[in-house]
């Protein structure tokens, strides 16, 4: 499972990353072993590597310089 993560804040790229981690350890750990997290500092750089079906969830912040997560 492919989780892309999307925040100009490194340090909350790090807090989402975890705090998935946690969940899937608690609730479903035989998934958090084929998941492989994908950190992106803006939407420019995810949109850059984005292919259709690559990922099964996406985090985005919505609150980004040039493009923003609503956009």
């Amino acid at each position: 499972m492919n989780i892309a993560i999307i925040d100009d804040d490194s340090h909350v790229r790090t807090e989402v990353e975890l705090g998935i981690r946690s969940y899937l350890i608690a609730k479903y750990p035989t998934i958090l072993a084929a998941a492989k997290f994908f950190p992106f500092p803006n939407a420019e750089e995810f949109l850059a590597d984005f292919q259709p079906g690559q990922f099964a969830l996406i985090f985005l912040d919505i609150y980004m310089a040039e493009i923003t997560g609503m956009e």
